[in-house]
């Protein structure tokens, strides 16, 4: 960052490099100068000089070395006009060093000197610091000459001066490339504006795709994605953030925007509706066979049935349980894959709602743990664990060795509904995946209906 950050500083006083090698007078320093400078023994006292002058910005200061070697003595010596035989320190003022200079045959002051001997203008700190100032007051203002209407003006406003969330982001975008967060800013506030007047439902992509002819302008992994959410959540005044994709998916909608309700999918079986609910004639065709419910099925109201529904992080135990049941009865299964999915997190959602009580198992290692936990946060008392406790684990015939990150990550860990269960794998020394447990679960759902 401080190097992307010295290459703007040193573009933005590209005017001053234009004078290389002249004297304040404007004349160039000699060609013989050069051939001087570069006699054996100058390397170490003009680097010293070079990065003095450098820090202060100005002629000042002194330099000193320390362990001069025989031909520093006699070259410096010689260009002092000192006395350094035997000598293995020099103390020297910059100001006596420019005097020396300007007293010479070349009448030469220290930036010009400096210049000749490196090839180029040094640009000392303060005078980058400077331009760098300079350089970011300018991009603010024309930053601010992108706003047409007030509530982007506000917008910019708090996010140029860091009193928004995005400023961060903004920073890193302006170093890498000025002229297209720029560029970016200008669509950020179009869309703002157009958000204020208030727009017609419309899928994310659709609305990204208009503004930029990109549809996936808007992603998160996207630069303007990211500027845009800074600009969403300052429009929505919301500062308390949990970063979950269903939060994002209800910002989004506040303002008209719809977030891909397709590839957001949740796989079931067994799930019940009330008559005459949308959703009823897709269940009773599917029967007893699985279904992949995308978000769009669950973003309409769903009369679902209460009732208990066993949730279970991995398909492959799905699918077993699900063969399990028999043609006769089928449990009501929900299985988000992994990780809940944006149409997952809603299903649950809905079903809690709904009166139903959730029966989650999940793979004894951190990640399934989290999972559970975060079902165990979002659901209170609807939250049950099956086969998801210290019993269930030691069950399991066999896992694999816990890793040293995982220990880490169990070890910052407390799970509520089983106190003791961290420090039993810990102990044990395993991570046992919901696969193994797969014959106790078919167990318990051969018993049929009657257990529930």
């Amino acid at each position: 960052m401080i190097d992307r950050e010295n290459e703007m500083a040193t573009k933005a006083i590209q005017a001053v490099n234009e004078s290389q090698t002249l004297e304040p007078s404007g004349r160039k320093a000699p060609a013989d100068l050069l051939a001087y400078l570069q006699q054996p023994g100058f390397k170490r006292f003009w680097d010293a000089v070079r990065a003095r002058y450098i820090a202060l910005g100005r002629v000042g200061g002194r330099i000193q070395l320390t362990d001069l070697t025989p031909a520093e003595q006699e070259t410096l010596g010689g260009f002092l006009g000192r006395d350094l035989a035997g000598h293995d320190r020099l103390r020297v003022s910059l100001a006596t060093i420019e005097a020396v200079l300007l007293a010479s045959r070349w009448q030469v002051d220290l930036p010009a000197c400096l210049a000749a001997y490196y090839g180029t203008t040094i640009n000392t700190r303060p005078a980058m610091t400077a331009a760098r100032e300079r350089a970011w007051e300018d991009f603010c203002s024309r930053a601010m000459a992108l706003a047409g209407k007030e509530v982007s003006r506000r917008w910019l406003a708090g996010l140029l001066n860091s009193q928004t969330a995005g400023y961060r982001t903004l920073v890193g975008l302006y170093q890498e490339d000025a002229g297209k967060t720029l560029s970016l800013l200008a669509t950020c506030c179009r869309a703002l504006e157009e958000i204020a007047q208030g727009l017609p439902n419309q899928p994310v992509p659709v609305f990204a795709a208009r503004l930029t002819g990109d549809p996936h302008a808007l992603d998160q992994d996207q630069p303007l994605g990211r500027l845009f959410w800074t600009a969403l959540l300052f429009f929505l005044e919301v500062q308390d953030l949990d970063g979950s994709a269903g939060q994002r998916r209800e910002l989004l909608r506040q303002v008209g925007l719809q977030d891909d309700d397709l590839s957001s999918n949740v796989l079931v079986a067994g799930l019940r509706v009330n008559a005459g609910d949308p959703l009823a004639p897709l269940l009773a065709a599917a029967g007893n066979n699985p279904l992949i419910l995308p978000l769009r099925y669950l973003n309409r109201p769903v009369v679902w049935k209460p009732g208990p529904v066993y949730v279970m992080e991995n398909p492959a135990v799905f699918s077993v349980l699900l063969a399990a049941a028999g043609p006769d009865w089928a449990p009501a299964l929900v299985c988000p894959a992994g990780q809940p999915s944006v149409a997952a997190w809603t299903l649950l959602d809905q079903l809690v709602a709904a009166g139903c009580r959730l029966y989650y198992s999940g793979d004894f290692d951190p990640e399934g743990l989290g999972i559970g936990l975060a079902c165990q946060r979002r659901y209170g008392v609807a939250f049950n664990p099956w086969f998801f406790d210290t019993a269930a684990y030691r069950l399991a015939p066999r896992g694999l060795p816990l890793t040293a990150r995982q220990r880490r990550q169990l070890s910052g860990m407390e799970i509520p509904w089983d106190k003791g269960l961290v420090a039993t794998m810990l102990e044990r020394g395993l991570a046992v995946y919901q696969e193994t447990l797969v014959p106790a679960m078919v167990n318990f759902m051969n018993r049929g209906p009657e257990q529930q």
